[in-house]
């Protein structure tokens, strides 16, 4: 899995009004604990992000752009071994579904709450089937279950059972188009935009069964219900994915917010120097989005460093009214 820093960025597609960037850190306390302990203690987060466009099944000849971010954290459970490759099933299976999305919905469903309920459920069932394909091709060895502090839990998973608790994750991501986003999450971490008044919300209702350390999971039973979603017809300006070492870095949501303005303003007015590539006085679109990116990659450490000692990982998608070619309803 992911180790230190790994950056993942996706430039401004030329199909639609979308940019996308993410960026998983590994956590400061566990890069200490490699180092005292000489063991690894690997990233257990993952994310995602892209835009691309989808042939719309039932207009076969229209094609609609689309954007999604995604970002999950892995449990850090000694019975939740597994986890970062949850994580990255996680992901996987919300690009799926936002595929999926984008290519049998019309707007006048998949904006409407019974449609993302059924796409919630969707990807709870791809991140089952991911799991036991793993399970599969890669059963559980004895060297894994040494590791589990509950002897009871690593008897269940020798004879077979609750196997799918040891790929534990949480999960944040959302679904853009020119129509509307949807926004779905499980777990703790946050789903924060940035509206077109320029207010920071956090728009998924809150779970008060996320407290402390404990945290609902993909891998529970009934994690379709517990599954939270938001949905709009309104574009913001901004969404940003976080797991929760990066919002547990900050005292308050107001702290948070802040850090999401300065890092909109590495895209917009930050006086970066010219780039080597770049001849103009003032970079392009292109330099600045990978300049700002390239910041907020490098500063991650250094934030989980002084916050939260945790894992980070950040997905962002921008929306600009400007790369707009005009929108299509379908």
């Amino acid at each position: 899995m992911i180790r230190g820093s790994k950056l993942h960025e996706s430039a401004l597609s030329p199909s639609g009004p979308f940019h996308t960037f993410c960026t998983s850190v590994q956590g400061a306390r566990h890069r200490r604990h490699e180092v005292r302990q000489g063991l690894p203690h690997p990233c257990e987060d993952f994310c995602g992000c892209g835009q691309d466009t989808a042939v719309f099944a039932q207009k076969k000849r229209r094609r609609r752009a689309y954007a999604y971010i995604a970002a999950a954290d892995g449990h850090g459970d000694s019975a939740c071994f597994r986890s970062g490759k949850g994580a990255e099933f996680a992901v996987m299976a919300a690009r799926y579904v936002c595929r999926t999305a984008a290519e049998k919905h019309a707007v006048a469903d998949l904006f409407d709450s019974a449609a993302v309920v059924s796409l919630a459920s969707e990807i709870v069932s791809v991140w089952n089937t991911l799991v036991h394909v793993d399970i599969s091709s890669s059963p559980v060895t004895e060297a894994e279950l040494t590791g589990v502090e509950n002897g009871n839990l690593a008897e269940q998973f020798r004879s077979g059972r609750l196997l799918t608790t040891i790929y534990g994750t949480t999960l944040a991501a959302a679904f853009f188009c020119s129509d509307g986003w949807f926004a779905l999450q499980i777990g703790d971490g946050s789903i924060t935009a940035c509206d077109a008044d320029g207010r920071f919300v956090q728009p998924v209702p809150p779970d008060e069964r996320c407290f402390m350390n404990r945290t609902t999971s993909l891998c529970d039973e009934n994690a379709a219900d517990e599954i939270r979603f938001y949905v709009s017809t309104e574009l913001p300006q901004a969404v940003f994915c976080a797991t929760d070492g990066l919002d547990d870095s900050f005292n308050t949501k107001a702290q948070l917010s802040d850090f999401y303005r300065k890092l909109l303003l590495l895209y917009t007015d930050y006086a970066f120097d010219r780039c080597g590539s770049c001849t103009k006085e003032r970079c392009s679109r292109s330099c600045r989005d990978s300049l700002a990116e390239a910041e907020i990659a490098s500063y991650l450490p250094t934030l989980s460093s002084r916050g939260s000692g945790d894992d980070i990982s950040l997905a962002v998608c921008l929306y600009r009214k400007s790369a707009q070619s005009g929108r299509t309803h379908l």
